[in-house]
């Protein structure tokens, strides 16, 4: 297949600009953004928080999706067709030749799922030999996994997570799942992965019932590292192809705050965690 494609170097920008992307040199880790329940956001998430964080390093960052029978990261990317998945890039290319990897505007590049995934197509190993493939390049790799933390694949991205980033929106059944999620983390072995742990509260249309953001906030901050808040944006609720130039300005600054939380909770970050 093609080359994967030439991070973008940074041009001159102002002091904060600057200052941002220090806060990124030298840093590198897996983050992984799970959940038990479907639909809560969760591909949303890898996708704008990816493309947040190659803002503030000036490329050098990669979304992968591992969903069994292929996720929906490549679509809301607005990936072509003749995109990487990540079975091409574990040389299983499909018959219409080769591939090359997807790069959306602001330098995060996008490996889609494929259709063809399973638990035999994409295994364990696969997994861990496609992470070494793309580890020089982009130091930051942000694992899109199937809801349910059950399969094989999410249970080795969890092992391998320096981040958990968990999803939930602001209606009661998405914290109980949220709450589900932390349980089957803890069970697992990874109290100190929770403890480290971003959760992202999505908030729902306005004026349908849910639970104050404030009060998930206040709820869960004993629990995890950080909790932030992501305002509604209707350009999100659609679920087509995300054109990041169309998100309102609030949520474009809750991304931005997300990945600035994000780059000091990194393990070897040298900023110290919000």
């Amino acid at each position: 297949m093609a080359e994967p494609l030439t991070e973008p170097t940074p041009r001159p920008g102002t002091d904060q600009e600057r200052g941002d992307r220090c806060l990124l040199t030298g840093l590198r880790g897996n983050i992984a953004v799970a959940g038990v329940k479907g639909g809560e956001g969760r591909t949303t998430l890898a996708l704008l928080l990816g493309s947040a964080l190659a803002g503030l390093y000036g490329g050098g960052v990669v979304a992968l999706d591992v969903a069994p029978h292929g996720g929906t990261l490549a679509h809301r990317a607005g990936s072509p067709r003749y995109a990487a998945s990540v079975l091409d890039l574990l040389g299983q290319p499909r018959p219409t030749g080769p591939r090359s990897l997807w790069r959306v505007p602001g330098g995060l590049v996008v490996v889609g799922g494929d259709r063809r995934i399973s638990q035999q197509t994409l295994t364990v190993g696969g997994y861990r030999a496609l992470r070494r493939q793309l580890a020089d390049r982009y130091p930051i790799v942000i694992t899109d996994t199937a809801a349910g933390l059950v399969d094989p694949i999410t249970t080795v991205v969890l092992a391998r997570a320096d981040l958990l980033v968990i999803p939930m929106s602001t209606r009661s059944d998405s914290a109980a799942m949220a709450g589900a999620a932390m349980d089957q983390v803890l069970a697992r072995g990874h109290g100190a992965l929770l403890k480290r742990s971003v959760v992202v509260v999505n908030a729902i249309r306005p004026g349908d019932p849910g639970i104050a953001p404030q009060r998930i906030a206040e709820q869960l901050q004993p629990i995890v590292q950080a909790v932030v808040c992501v305002p509604w944006d209707p350009h999100l609720a659609g679920g087509t192809a995300i054109d990041i130039r169309r998100l309102a300005a609030p949520t474009m600054q809750a991304y931005q705050s997300l990945a600035h939380v994000i780059a000091r909770s990194m393990p070897g970050s040298q900023t110290g965690a919000a």
